[in-house]
């Protein structure tokens, strides 16, 4: 019986589907397993996969069940990596002052400044573009442009053609990566 308050259409399941899965477990499990390295991991994998395949369970055929759930395994496995990538974007940093190991709340404090944003790393380079761009001849062109400022709009403002506006733009655009390149190295 469906519960009262359960409104999500639940996904017609093909002849065979259950049979196939259950006949295919194994292979699956051990599949998920080398895939993800350790045997805790791929019951993770697994689990996901299988929740996955029974969600969409409608879009399989019967008749091509093992590779559409290996698909399906390569799937789940692809965005657990790069949910696992993502996470790993936080870069650690310390504190110049010693913690104190009997103060559980200044503990705790330091743990959580123990990551810094995602973002951190592309404002940093936001600025430097950005520093690079005021040191350029013509970078606040290039900046406008950048914006979506069209060509006879900046043209009209100097007093110059598109065209003019264009090559003074390209122009800029190889200043900026040649000074780009020299701040990276």
């Amino acid at each position: 019986m469906t519960p009262a308050n359960d409104n999500r259409p639940t996904p017609k399941r093909p002849a065979g589907f259950d049979a196939a899965l259950e006949s295919y477990l194994p292979s699956l499990r051990k599949q998920a397993n080398y895939m993800a390295g350790t045997r805790e991991d791929g019951e993770v994998l697994l689990h996901e996969t299988v929740l996955r395949m029974l969600r969409c369970a409608d879009n399989c055929r019967v008749e091509t069940f093992k590779t559409w759930a290996q698909y399906k395994l390569l799937n789940t496995h692809s965005g657990m990596r790069a949910a696992a990538r993502s996470q790993c974007r936080f870069a650690p940093t310390t504190s110049l002052t010693p913690a104190n190991d009997n103060d559980p709340d200044e503990f705790a404090r330091t743990i959580s400044q123990m990551r810094t944003a995602a973002t951190q790393e592309a404002d940093a380079d936001f600025a430097d573009a950005l520093r690079v761009l005021g040191t350029i001849k013509d970078g606040d062109l290039l900046l406008r442009r950048a914006m979506g400022f069209e060509l006879k709009v900046i043209g009209d403002e100097l007093g110059v053609s598109k065209e003019r506006v264009r090559q003074r733009e390209e122009a800029a655009r190889t200043a900026f990566c040649a000074a780009m390149q020299r701040s990276v190295a």
